[in-house]
């Protein structure tokens, strides 16, 4: 199936980013597991199909995803960072000044590894806090800021101080 473009159904991004929140896919697709962890090839398409028949949204609610393809990890564009991700148990302070980031698997059964660490700070988080200037402080992970105390986005499994420090070696100032 594919998607069809629909920009103008996604709010604009009018101001500069100054947050980043981390995301397992388990907060958008709860109880779907043909989305895999592992796979030979990329769950981009199956993520963004299924958005669109269970949520009638025409892209991820995330601005970029990282997931496991073959034997490494890559990260791909969810939406453009010109549009708003926007998650109803998020305040908007930081829900519309976010850079929301997917972390494709569910990290409430497995844990990640040192090197999808690595790869998340390097080539989606260091570039973005350099870029625009977001302090390390400002690093969330969703169930941080959720008002719902029911969301245990990323997961149990995602270990933020591990994160932390993958990201502190990353950084590029």
């Amino acid at each position: 199936m594919i998607i069809p473009y629909r920009p103008k159904t996604l709010p604009i991004a009018r101001a500069k980013p100054k947050y980043i929140i981390i995301h397992d896919l388990n907060c958008m697709y709860q109880g779907i597991d043909q989305v895999k962890v592992d796979a030979k090839k990329s769950q981009m398409a199956k993520a963004r199909e299924y958005n669109w028949i269970l949520n009638g949204q025409a892209d991820v609610n995330y601005h970029f995803v990282a997931e496991k393809i073959g034997k490494d990890y890559e990260s791909l564009i969810g939406r453009p960072l010109n549009r708003m991700c926007k998650y109803d148990d998020i305040p908007d302070q930081y829900d519309t000044k976010g850079i929301h980031i997917a972390c494709m698997g569910r990290y409430d059964i497995i844990s990640p590894s040192q090197r999808f660490y690595q790869q998340v700070a390097y080539r989606i988080v260091a570039p973005m806090m350099f870029w625009f200037g977001i302090p390390i402080a400002n690093v969330y992970l969703h169930h941080e800021l959720s008002t719902n105390k029911d969301i245990n986005c990323p997961g149990p499994f995602f270990i933020k101080d591990k994160f932390m420090a993958a990201l502190k070696t990353m950084w590029i100032r």
